[in-house]
């Protein structure tokens, strides 16, 4: 995808977070999406 659609992705990631009881699971839950737009974004640098 394009640098735009990952921050949208990155930025809707991050509301759902602030609204997460569990932080810790949350992120244990996206780990694969994290690791893939570490992925991507690592391509437009």
């Amino acid at each position: 995808g394009n640098i735009k659609s990952i921050l949208q992705d990155v930025y809707q990631y991050s509301q759902n977070g602030v609204n997460a009881s569990d932080l810790e699971q949350h992120i244990q839950t996206n780990r694969g999406q994290l690791t893939q737009w570490v992925d991507d974004i690592g391509q437009f640098s």
